[in-house]
């Protein structure tokens, strides 16, 4: 169990990492404007990293985006197309996506207790089969 712990560390740090380097891309390259290349440490958080982490990932990329942003912005409309709504969208993708992780941990959960129930009766039957296999010998 602490070999998966230090992997999903090692996750969380080189997801943080590319989004730190993303936000530098973005000041260095003001006209290479894409915002939602913060989506892909939050994906890559979700896929191999812990579900917290989805949220400190997405939250470290919208503390980055805002700077960013900021910086840019010239009108109320550029602030609300280019500020707001990717915001809200990095927001809604963390969202789901820690949302479908829990929901694949919980049916993990629920296969293994089912398996343990499954050996739990499985056993039960067969003591049960020995025990009648036993009176059955032993009557004549």
């Amino acid at each position: 169990m602490r070999t998966a712990s230090h992997h999903a560390t090692l996750t969380l740090v080189v997801a943080c990492t590319i989004a730190i380097l993303f936000f530098f891309l973005g000041i260095t390259f003001p006209s290479a404007h894409f915002w939602g290349r913060y989506l892909l440490p939050v994906v890559l958080v979700f896929l191999w990293g812990r579900r917290r982490d989805i949220y400190i990932v997405a939250a470290l990329a919208v503390v980055l985006l805002i700077p960013e942003f900021w910086i840019e912005s010239t009108s109320l409309t550029h602030f609300v197309a280019s500020h707001l709504l990717p915001v809200a969208i990095l927001c809604g993708v963390a969202w789901l996506l820690a949302q479908q992780r829990q929901l694949q941990e919980q049916t993990v959960r629920h296969e293994l207790e089912l398996d343990e129930q499954v050996k739990v009766r499985t056993a039960a039957l067969a003591a049960r089969e020995e025990q009648l296999a036993k009176i059955f010998r032993a009557n004549p």
